[in-house]
């Protein structure tokens, strides 16, 4: 049971995962356009701010979606 806790965890954790790069392919298609400098430097700055968090799908998936999201905003 255990075993299958944990799975379902990863599984659940790369679903959102795919979510996020999926809205990031959506974003940019929309918009038609390549990132910004800005935006470039929000993922980044998200990426390093995240990476401790890497070993937990949830919440490293939760961590970039918040920081990528308020890195967004200010570029805007």
């Amino acid at each position: 049971m255990k075993i299958f806790k944990k799975a379902l965890m990863a599984v659940a954790g790369l679903v959102v995962l795919l979510f996020v790069a999926g809205e990031c392919v959506r974003y940019a298609i929309h918009h038609k356009k390549t990132p910004s400098e800005c935006e470039k430097q929000a993922l980044q700055s998200a990426e390093r701010e995240c990476e401790k968090l890497r070993a937990d799908d949830n919440a490293y998936s939760d961590c970039m979606l918040d920081r990528l999201k308020r890195g967004y905003q200010a570029c805007e």
